[in-house]
């Protein structure tokens, strides 16, 4: 069975340099039964130290140990979706629902004898939906279709724990790996700038990129998340 699967570009970078082979994700529809007051907020900076909470096995909601895994399990293949590049032209159409217009993209890049690109196109020209001729798009990952994904991942584990609960061993699986300035080693944690995009261990990293997708009071919040470990397949 075959799942598609979101990554931000610094985890599909990760992914294409061998880097990350596991991914967190919420399991949706179950509250952290802690109180978020009993818990350290993870202030973002380079000297933060976390305290790292266990769960025990038995103290797991039945609700969550039953509820199966909605990105599948070992053996199944995800397809990546990611942000891209389509060559094509916007059309308005009529919406039923909405009584009005709606801008709905025309892709032409298989037709046109082109291939989907991940990097901006050397003719890529920034131009207005109403302008009739096709061109290329920066198109957002939610819109990737199956034959535009350049990524197919094998998953190899699945399982559930708190997200505090992660080592810096499953953080550099994640992606946040080492940097070396000649003196120092530290840690990316893909923040934009003009924040730092530095941390001083991965669980840090992982932590502060985790907040920025997910919101400040997220790590704070611990909640139950999926593991989904991968391996990449080549053709």
């Amino acid at each position: 069975m075959e799942r598609p699967i979101l990554f931000s570009a610094p985890m599909v970078t990760a992914i294409l340099r061998g880097k990350k082979t596991v991914t967190r994700r919420i399991v949706k529809q179950v509250e952290s039964s802690a109180s978020a007051s009993q818990r350290p907020s993870l202030a973002l900076s380079m000297g933060s130290e976390m305290e790292q909470t266990t769960i025990e096995p038995s103290s797991v909601p039945l609700h969550v140990a039953d509820e199966a895994c909605p990105y599948g399990q070992p053996g199944d293949l995800l397809w990546l979706k990611e942000s891209f590049y389509a060559f094509g032209r916007w059309e308005a159409r009529f919406s039923k629902d909405l009584y009005r217009d709606e801008w709905r993209f025309l892709d032409l890049t298989s037709t046109s004898g082109l291939t989907y690109q991940y990097k901006q196109p050397a003719d890529y020209l920034k131009t207005a939906r109403s302008d009739p001729r096709p061109c290329w798009w920066l198109r957002s990952s939610v819109f990737m279709p199956r034959r535009a994904s350049r990524i197919t991942l094998e998953i190899t584990e699945v399982h559930k724990e708190r997200l505090r609960d992660i080592t810096d061993e499953q953080a550099i699986a994640e992606g946040f790996s080492a940097l070396h300035d000649g003196m120092h080693g530290y840690f990316a944690n893909h923040l934009p700038p003009p924040s730092a995009g530095i941390s001083t261990t991965p669980v840090i990293a992982f932590a502060v990129f985790w907040q920025s997708l997910n919101g400040v009071e997220s790590w704070d919040d611990n909640p139950w998340v999926w593991v989904v470990g991968f391996r990449r397949i080549t053709s």
